[in-house]
């Protein structure tokens, strides 16, 4: 399982070195780069990849690792995840451009939300009933969509926690076994 993690990991690592240079080029190329403000202390026009490169990335990796070791969770169940992973991103990418109204992000990260809950997975608390689950789920999908937004105001934040994330993970899953 280990040589699994491992070549997943690296083949990560690798196709995001590659990714992102290119879609950050190809973003300059489009105008797809922040845009000044006098509030902003960053002064430099930074493309709008991170997200798309990091998506692409997780969306191979994970087909990647699905085909060499399927997991515990039926087809529809993975594509659906997928699928709901990339609209994250489309929202995220798209407000990054428009800029959308809080309103309007709460929306569409709920939208995700609920069909994510409804036939992907959801909390399952023995102690509380099917729909205190479900709201605590869509609670939690929400908080953590806008706990990663809120981080990528840094470059690489985001990044960095998630692959702490990762390894913390990897290292206490056989613990709970």
């Amino acid at each position: 399982m280990y040589k699994v993690i491992f070549t997943v990991l690296s083949s990560a690592f690798v196709l995001c070195l590659w990714l992102l240079p290119v879609l950050e080029k190809l973003a300059r190329k489009k105008g797809l780069v922040t845009h000044q403000s006098p509030e902003k202390i960053d002064k430099r026009k930074v493309p709008y990849v991170g997200g798309p490169v990091m998506f692409l990335v997780f969306f191979v990796v994970c087909l990647v690792a699905y085909l060499m070791a399927p997991l515990a969770i039926n087809n529809r169940q993975f594509y659906l995840f997928l699928f709901c992973a990339a609209l994250i991103v489309f929202f995220g990418f798209y407000d990054d451009v428009k800029e959308l109204k809080p309103a309007q992000k709460l929306i569409g990260q709920s939208i995700v939300a609920v069909i994510f809950i409804t036939f992907v997975m959801r909390t399952q608390v023995i102690y509380f009933s099917p729909f205190v689950n479900m709201l605590l789920s869509l609670f939690w999908i929400v908080v953590m969509i806008n706990a990663f937004n809120l981080l990528d105001i840094l470059d690489g934040l985001a990044g960095g926690i998630s692959i702490i994330n990762i390894f913390v993970f990897f290292s206490f899953r056989d613990f709970y076994k």
